[in-house]
């Protein structure tokens, strides 16, 4: 019982995921679905709000634009690559999105009415960057973000390695029958209820769109 199923675990290193072999600077990427395709997009507008927001800020409050400055670098750093890489994709699979993200950015600058912001919310939004370059991002955007990250893509064990984490307890489990287990796996995978009566929990890659998972039992 206190085990991973050893036939998932086979699958697991022999299977790799559908890609599709990328031209220019994109690495092979996973193949995309619609669902796929919308949290990318809302990914890409998650980090176009925060650097718009970043920059219409700073021009309203000189002061704390260094520290804004500063902030988003340090998230650039770490996630950057990924918005990139996921417009890039979208650009060369999804017939509409060159043609609509002119205005969706439009869009996301006239929804900014900096006059409403006081110093001490700019404040609170530096932390909430610094917390965001920590991973501290809500889902499915996170997981977009992981997904894609070129680096990951290429070297996927790095995102394990770099502590984006994940641990499912099976304590307090009513398929568990009492065994107490713990797994750890990337958090841009996703756990769901095993289908039949003795499986435990699947955990799928690419937030449960993948073709690698891990079956515990």
């Amino acid at each position: 019982m206190q085990k991973i199923l050893l036939k998932s675990v086979i699958i697991l290193l022999l299977i790799k995921p559908a890609v599709i072999l990328a031209e220019g600077n994109l690495p092979p990427y996973p193949a995309i679905t619609n669902a796929g395709a919308r949290e990318m997009a809302q990914a890409y507008v998650y980090y176009m709000g925060q650097s718009i927001s970043v920059k219409q800020l700073s021009e309203k409050l000189p002061k704390l634009a260094s520290e804004l400055n500063r902030a988003q670098l340090g998230f650039d750093r770490i996630f950057k690559s990924a918005v990139e890489t996921i417009d890039l994709i979208l650009s060369k699979d999804n017939n509409h999105w060159s043609k609509d993200k002119p205005q969706l950015l439009r869009d996301i600058e006239a929804s900014f009415d900096n006059n409403l912001v006081t110093a001490e919310q700019v404040k609170q939004f530096i932390d909430e960057i610094d917390n965001r370059s920590k991973g501290v991002i809500p889902s499915p955007i996170l997981e977009s973000l992981l997904i894609y990250k070129p680096a990951f893509i290429r070297y996927p064990a790095d995102e394990f390695s770099q502590g984006y984490i994940e641990t499912f307890h099976t304590i307090g489990h009513p398929k568990a029958k009492g065994v107490d287990f713990k797994i750890e796996y990337p958090k841009s995978w996703r756990p769901q209820e095993g289908k039949r009566p003795n499986v435990v929990q699947t955990i799928v890659s690419e937030n449960g769109r993948g073709l690698e998972s891990i079956v515990l039992v």
